[in-house]
């Protein structure tokens, strides 16, 4: 059975490789053809990155952009349709990435994208021109700024300093990791004195394969909620997330650690706990208006906090058959991200695979889950 999908923002790095991740997983054994529009129309788009991640698809090109678009994501209407010699998933990607995790919840056989030979061997050239040896130890790093899409006004609180990480990249560094800062030549430049620290962003490679095959080959990515970590999440790489607006909500590995912002509410004087976030409907929320609206700050990550985070993902990923710690608070919170599951928003809230929160987080703020730590 051909089943036919419209993909719409392929410059943007986290919706291309997301939803091409879902709907290959909700249909493994069926023939996937990809309509969308001709990646040599948009000059930001990261063609080699497009070229690998839908090499496993057919692709059909057209112009016609009201039809890509024309997705709904009305329960009232069905996820397929007849359409030619197959079928269309007609829903959009707020549907699609629920049918993904109603799905796969629990369940550890995932198509994850990984590089062919080539696509390796191509990576392969551009770390050793970089100096970085065949098994040396890599983690990435990508702090979403606002220089690349400037107009994009409404996502700037998921703006985050690279500065702030620097003293968990000088502990990477002396931990002999390589570290590999992707983004583009937008971003501030760190004055980090090391042969280890690859500044990608800065450099010739940036926009091309290599941010894919590093990280692909890399231990784990730092990263803030960006198209970025989408790559990291459908490459099955572990992750920590920091500044991550909607903690427990993103798909990951049993790895993953998420770094939430304080959310301080200027109405009550007070940080907000998770169990509150949920029930307001807050972690819903995806502009920063809406966040000003009703007068809620995130307060950023410190330096120590991703430090420490750091320590302990470097702890969880060496530790032999790891499995997460406190279910007991996860089991305990879980009953309200299953009811916020029916509400409208786009990432679903719900808890995968048992990802957890950064313990230095939860030490610091012992009020977050509203629940003994």
């Amino acid at each position: 059975m051909k089943i036919y999908y419209r993909l719409l923002s392929i410059p943007r790095i986290g919706q291309l490789v997301e939803e091409l991740f879902f709907i290959k997983n909700l249909f493994p054994e069926e023939e996937i053809i990809i309509i969308t529009s001709d990646p040599n129309y948009h000059p930001r788009i990261n063609k080699e990155i497009f070229k690998s991640v839908t090499r496993n698809f057919g692709l059909k090109l057209t112009n016609n952009l009201n039809f890509i678009a024309d997705r709904s994501d009305d329960d009232e209407q069905r996820d397929l349709i007849k359409f030619g010699d197959g079928f269309l998933f007609q829903k959009g990607p707020k549907t699609l990435r629920k049918r993904f995790y109603d799905k796969y919840t629990g369940i550890n056989s995932i198509f994850y994208h990984k590089l062919n030979e080539e696509e390796q061997q191509q990576g392969d050239i551009i770390r050793n021109e970089l100096g970085i040896k065949a098994n040396a130890k890599i983690v990435t790093i990508h702090c979403r700024e606002g220089g690349y899409l400037p107009d994009l006004k409404y996502h700037t609180f998921r703006d985050n300093n690279i500065a702030n990480s620097e003293k968990a990249i000088d502990y990477l560094i002396n931990q002999n990791y390589y570290v590999i800062r992707l983004g583009d030549p937008s971003m501030k430049i760190l004055n980090i004195d090391s042969s280890r620290f690859i500044d990608l962003a800065h450099s010739r490679f940036t926009h091309t394969l290599a941010e894919l095959y590093f990280i692909s080959n890399a231990d784990f990515h730092i990263g803030t909620c960006s198209g970025v970590d989408g790559i990291a999440q459908t490459c099955g790489i572990p992750m920590l997330l920091i500044n991550c607006h909607v903690p427990l909500c993103i798909w990951g590995t049993k790895y993953d650690i998420d770094l939430p912002p304080v959310f301080y509410s200027d109405k009550l004087s007070r940080d907000l706990s998770l169990p509150e976030l949920v029930i307001s409907n807050v972690l819903t929320i995806l502009e920063t208006e809406k966040f000003n609206n009703k007068r809620i700050s995130l307060i950023k990550n410190t330096a120590d906090e991703i430090y420490e985070s750091v320590k302990e993902m470097l702890k969880n990923i060496t530790t032999v058959d790891y499995k997460v710690p406190m279910l007991d608070y996860l089991d305990r919170i879980d009953p309200l991200y299953n009811g916020m599951q029916r509400s409208d928003t786009y990432f679903g809230l719900h808890r995968v695979q048992n990802k957890k929160i950064s313990d230095y987080y939860l030490n610091k703020n012992p009020g977050f889950l509203g629940i003994p730590f």
